[in-house]
Order: structure tokens, then C-alpha cells, then sequence
């Protein structure tokens, strides 16, 4: 709950309406997500656990514009290079939905 409030509060500061019907995400205890390094420069690493089936990775900045996308089958650790996307240093969210959950992080390039 302290997340989805962090998360209001962040958007309205930057000027960006909530729709209406959003609704909060419920992510269980056994469900993980880490990234590191974090802040990065131009590659990171992703590892998940607790999600069973294919998964897709969306890293989009802060307006909403897709980055990155891709999905992933049975694997529990990715490796993304962001060199070739030439990126400003600022914060990112990575998305990782499947057909249990749905997780955001924040991600920072120096």
C-alpha cells in the first residue's frame, strides 16, 4: 500500500494524471525482483523468482515511451545492454508482466 501511495504521489509531482479506474497491483511475498547494478551505465542484470510462466520485460521512461521490450521463457536472470539506445542519464521503469503478476521498479542511468 506504501508503494502504490509513493507511486500517486510521484506521478501527480511530475504533472501526470491517475486514470480514474486504476485499480492497485497486489504483488505476493514469494514473487522477487532485483536489478543491479542500480543506478547503471549502459548494461544490467534482472533476476526473478516466483513467476512460472514466459514473462515480458518493458523498460519505457518516466512519459511512458517504450525503451526496451522483450519476453523471456523460462529464465530467471536476463541480461540487458542499453548501450545502442544511446539513453540521457535519468530514471526508468522496468515492467515485468506475466500471467501471475505484474511488477514495476524504478531503474536510474548515470
Amino acid at each position: 500500500m506504501v508503494r502504490l501511495v509513493f507511486i500517486a504521489v510521484f506521478l501527480v509531482g511530475l504533472g501526470i494524471s491517475i486514470p480514474a479506474g486504476a485499480t492497485a497491483v497486489y504483488v505476493p511475498d514469494d514473487v522477487e525482483l532485483s536489478v543491479y547494478p542500480n543506478p547503471f551505465n549502459a548494461q544490467f542484470t534482472i533476476e526473478f523468482e516466483g513467476i512460472t510462466s514466459s514473462a515480458e520485460i518493458v523498460i519505457t521512461d518516466v512519459l511512458g515511451k517504450v525503451i526496451y521490450s522483450t519476453t523471456v521463457v523460462n529464465a530467471r536472470t536476463v541480461h540487458v545492454d542499453l548501450a545502442a539506445k544511446k539513453l540521457t542519464p535519468g530514471v526508468y521503469i522496468l515492467n515485468l508482466k506475466s500471467m501471475e503478476e505484474s511488477i514495476s521498479k524504478r531503474i536510474v542511468k548515470r
